[in-house]
């Protein structure tokens, strides 16, 4: 298909998708209810849950999303919030 100079639909979306950072990606799938589970890691005596890549919220939302919904969608996302640091305390010996 490339060397006839056409592409997939889902490979434009692809690119897009794939500049957002995961806090835009997080965004989108919570706003389109779609859920995205992470791998389950065994080890000897437990089991966990890793969170799933960036690459698998990729894949899920370029089969929902649009470019119009994309680019609709990432004006609303509200601005993170400033973390507080905390002041350093001078040293006990100080």
């Amino acid at each position: 298909m490339k060397k006839l100079g056409k592409e997939p639909v889902n490979s434009n979306i692809k690119k897009i998708l794939k500049e957002l950072t995961m806090r835009e990606l997080k965004f989108l799938a919570a706003k389109h209810r779609i859920k995205i589970k992470g791998t389950i890691e065994d080890d000897n005596f437990s089991s966990y849950r890793k969170a799933p890549s960036k690459t698998k919220y990729i894949k899920k939302l370029s089969k929902v999303l649009s470019e119009k919904d994309i680019n609709s969608d990432l004006k609303e996302i509200p601005k993170p919030e400033k973390k507080r640091h905390r002041k350093r305390r001078e040293s006990f010996w100080f």
